[in-house]
C-alpha cells in the first residue's frame, strides 16, 4: 500500500542568490548546464569536499537521490545519458564479450535540436556507450592525471555547447583533487556571472561483495551434476548462462540465501505485477528495473542498507533554487530530461525519468510534491532459519525509485 510521507519545510525563498561571492538577480535565459559525475561518491563524502560543500550550501542539495541498480559506474553512466533505467537501455555489464547497446539518447536529442553535447571522461570505457561522431573525448591511458585532463579540456573550450558532461574517476585518494577541480570549474563560471547551471552527482558507491571464489563455490554447489558448466558466466553481481533452468536457478538461489555474505537475490518475475521472483524468497528483476532481454538468470548482492544506494545530488546556477534542501526522491535517470528541459529541448519519449522541477526556480517547493511509499517482501523457510527480504520504494509523478533492500535471516 502507498502512504504519504512528509518533507522538511522549504527555506524561505530569497530574491537574490549568493554563489561564489557573486549576486545574481535573474535567471539567465539560455544558460548552459554542466553535469559533473564523480564515480563512487557517497553523500557523506561531500562534507570532506569544501568546494562541493560550498555549492551545496548556496544552491540545492537533494537528500534523497539514488543510483540505479546495480549501483555501479557503467550501468549508472548509461542511465545518466539515456534518462532511463537498465530495463530500457540494456547496458548490463555482464561480460567483456557482450555486444553492449549504444546508449546516446541525450546526445541524439540535443544534437537534433541544437548541437552535440560535450562529453569528457577520465574513464575511457564510457566511450563504448556513445555513437560514432559524438562530441566525446577520453583521457585514455596517455594522460598522467585523467581527472585534471578532463577539467583542463573543459575549461579550455572557446565555445561550449549548452550541455556538457564531465566524468571524474574517483578513489579516496583522489577526492581532494576532484574537489579542487570542481572548485576551479565553479569559480570559472562565477567570474562569468553564473553562465552555467552546475549539477554534481555520482555513479553509485562501491558495495562490499562476496569474494569471487565464494561466488564460484556457491554456484558450483547449486549446479552440481548439471552439464555445460563451462557456459555459465559468473560476475560480481550476477549468474548467467543457465538458459532459464528454474530447477538449477532455485538451487543456486537457496545456496545464496544460506550464505551470510550474500543479501539480496533476484530472478525472473513469478507473475505480472507481482514483486516476487520465481525462486522462493527472491524478488523480481522488475522490482529493481533490470528486466531487460539481456538480464542474467540470477542477480545478487551483499547485505547492504539504503546508505549504499543513496548518492549526492548538488545543483547551483541561474535556473536553480537557492539555499534549499529537497527530500523528494529522485535517481540518475532524471538528470538527462532535466538537462534537456533547462536547455529548452524537447524530451524524447524514450526517456522515462522526470524533470526535477523541485530543483528549478520556476518549479514547486519540494514539500508541495506528493511522494508515495511502498514496501514489498518475500520469504522462504530454509530449515534452520527463515530468509526474509524486504524492499522499500518511493513513487513521484508516476516514477518508481528503489530506496532500500533489507534481507534478514531469522533463526527459528
Amino acid at each position: 500500500m502507498f502512504s504519504r510521507i512528509s518533507h522538511k519545510q522549504q527555506i524561505t525563498k530569497v530574491l537574490f542568490s549568493l554563489f561564489l561571492g557573486l549576486i545574481v538577480t535573474t535567471s539567465a535565459q539560455g544558460a548552459s548546464s554542466v553535469l559533473i559525475v564523480v564515480e563512487n561518491l557517497r553523500p557523506l563524502d561531500v562534507a570532506e569536499m569544501p568546494n562541493l560543500k560550498g555549492i551545496a550550501k548556496r544552491g540545492v542539495v537533494s537528500s534523497s537521490h539514488h543510483a540505479v541498480y546495480p549501483p555501479a559506474p557503467h550501468e549508472n553512466a548509461a542511465s545518466l545519458i539515456t534518462g532511463t533505467y537498465p530495463r530500457s537501455h540494456g547496458y548490463l555489464n555482464l561480460s567483456s564479450e557482450d555486444n553492449r547497446p549504444t546508449v546516446a539518447t541525450i546526445v541524439d536529442a540535443y544534437t537534433e535540436a541544437k548541437e552535440t553535447p560535450l562529453i569528457l571522461s577520465a574513464n575511457s570505457r564510457i566511450a563504448a556507450m556513445l555513437p560514432k561522431g559524438a562530441h566525446f573525448s577520453s583521457a585514455g591511458t596517455n594522460a598522467e592525471n585523467p581527472n585534471e585532463w578532463v577539467a583542463n579540456q573543459y575549461l579550455a573550450q572557446k565555445h561550449r555547447p549548452a550541455i556538457s558532461i564531465l566524468w571524474f574517476a574517483n578513489a579516496p585518494s583522489a577526492r581532494k583533487e576532484i574537489d579542487v577541480l570542481i572548485g576551479e570549474i565553479a569559480k570559472h563560471h562565477g567570474k562569468r556571472k553564473l553562465d552555467a547551471n552546475i549539477f554534481v552527482t555520482s555513479t553509485g558507491a562501491p558495495i562490499p561483495r562476496p569474494s569471487r571464489e565464494k561466488i564460484i563455490q556457491i554456484v558450483q554447489e547449486g549446479v552440481d551434476g548439471v552439464p555445460n558448466m563451462e557456459k555459465v558466466s559468473i560476475g560480481d553481481w550476477y549468474v548467467s548462462g543457465l538458459n532459464g533452468n528454474m530447477q538449477v536457478i532455485r538451487k543456486i538461489v537457496a545456496q545464496f540465501q544460506r550464505e551470510e555474505s550474500v543479501g539480496s537475490v533476484f530472478t525472473d518475475q513469478i507473475r505480472v505485477t507481482h514483486p516476487e521472483g520465481k525462486a522462493p524468497g527472491a524478488l523480481s528483476f522488475e522490482s529493481v528495473f533490470i528486466d531487460h532481454e539481456r538480464k542474467p538468470d540470477i542477480a545478487f548482492d551483499a547485505p547492504w542498507s539504503e546508505n549504499l544506494l543513496a548518492i549526492p545530488l548538488v545543483a547551483a546556477g541561474p535556473d536553480i533554487k537557492t539555499k534549499t534542501e529537497s527530500n523528494v526522491p529522485s535517481a540518475n535517470l532524471d538528470l538527462a530530461p532535466t538537462l534537456l528541459h533547462v536547455g529548452g529541448v524537447k524530451i524524447p519519449e524514450s526517456m522515462t525519468g522526470r524533470v526535477l522541477q523541485e530543483l528549478l526556480n520556476n518549479g514547486p517547493a519540494p514539500e508541495d510534491i506528493e511522494v508515495l511509499k511502498r514496501r514489498s517482501g518475500s520469504q522462504v523457510d530454509l530449515g534452520d532459519f527463515i530468509f526474509r527480504f524486504f524492499m522499500t520504494e518511493y513513487t513521484v509523478d508516476g516514477i518508481d525509485y528503489l530506496h532500500s533492500l533489507d534481507p534478514q535471516r531469522i533463526s527459528k
